[in-house]
């Protein structure tokens, strides 16, 4: 870690992980071992992220965006509207061993190309929720145990779980019966999805309605 001053002056903090040392999430997973670069500050610069970021021999591209508001603060920001806010940036090498082409990777996982441009930002931000740590029973899943409901199936945005699977959950983590759960879900096939299953007897699939989908299916990979 240490400063890395910017064009207007401004100092930033910045620390370089490998991957033991990056939350487990799904950003982690599609950095697939390649350097990633944390850099935070505070929005009252009015400073703006740059897309590269060289640091000795090594490139960065930034690929998400964390902003946590201050709402104590009445000042404005370049970042829109009123309050300070602290602001993460993650930056992925793309020189390292393999060459590694962010819009090539994030395309590979759903349809990024098509948000619009206001909507983006706060999509890339599911890449750094944080998941569970180490092996479970999560990576024996695919795409074959979810469906997309019908919108006339949906009920009130939640999708559901099967019972059974449920059980499994909880069973493995050794927690306490529940009856749902806040996910993230990525999968070519379906696209990134956002929000609560609940526990739903007499289905064998997990059951996910569009509401939940914040961005759509891959255009690159069928996987």
């Amino acid at each position: 870690g240490g400063l890395r001053p910017e064009k207007n002056g401004m100092a930033m903090t910045f620390t370089v992980s490998n991957e033991t040392q990056e939350p487990d999430n799904f950003l982690r997973r599609l950095a697939n071992g390649q350097s990633i670069l944390k850099l935070e500050y505070d929005t009252s610069s009015r400073a703006l992220p740059v897309a590269e970021f060289p640091d000795a021999s090594n490139r960065y591209s930034l690929v998400a965006i964390k902003n946590k508001r201050d709402k104590s603060y009445r000042g404005t920001s370049s970042w829109g509207g009123g309050g300070s806010s602290q602001i993460t940036l993650k930056y992925v090498q793309t020189n390292g061993t393999m060459p590694w082409n962010p819009r090539e990777e994030l395309e590979k996982v759903a349809d990024f190309a098509s948000l619009p441009r206001h909507k983006l930002s706060a999509r890339l931000e599911l890449l750094l929720t944080p998941a569970m740590k180490g092996p479970s029973l999560f990576d024996d899943w695919d795409v074959n145990m979810f469906e997309v409901l019908p919108e006339e199936d949906s009920y009130m945005g939640c999708g559901f779980i099967p019972d059974t699977l449920m059980k499994e959950i909880y069973a493995a983590r050794r927690k306490t019966p529940i009856d749902s759960l806040q996910v993230r879900i990525f999968a070519p096939r379906i696209g990134v999805a956002k929000g609560m299953l609940t526990s739903k007897l007499g289905i064998d699939k997990i059951q996910i309605p569009p509401s939940m989908i914040k961005v759509g299916p891959s255009r690159k990979n069928k996987d």
